[in-house]
């Protein structure tokens, strides 16, 4: 007889998504969403995978791949519960370590960014 699913089976599941390279191709981030059951919601940590190594870049701060600035820094979103509605906080991170530094407060929600070319 097959075990039944209970809820905690299903808040335990991880979602990776938003895959993207860096510019010469050698690494890959993403980010894996997770439940939070008490908050009611779901966050975000953004992971690396660079050759056979997959590690967690951030933790708790539910952060989403915005884009490669160049070959080791990612710019992400960064959402916390103390953030302003409609405003988006990007930062800059760098993949070999060190703390996430503001890059820009923008007054609107940001869906997507795309370099568009030089100037």
């Amino acid at each position: 007889m097959a075990e039944k699913i209970t809820i905690n089976d299903l808040l335990r599941f991880r979602f990776p998504g938003n895959l993207q390279y860096n510019p010469e191709g050698s690494v890959l981030a993403f980010q894996v969403k997770r439940s939070d059951e008490k908050k009611n919601t779901y966050r975000n940590d953004v992971w690396i995978a660079e050759g056979e190594e997959v590690r967690q870049l951030t933790s708790s701060m539910d952060a989403t791949v915005v884009t490669w600035l160049d070959n080791e820094q990612l710019l992400i979103n960064r959402s916390t519960e103390d953030a302003q509605p409609g405003m988006t906080e990007l930062f800059v991170i760098n993949i070999h370590g060190g703390e996430a530094k503001p890059f820009a407060k923008l007054p609107l929600m940001l869906g997507a960014l795309k370099e568009i070319g030089d100037g």
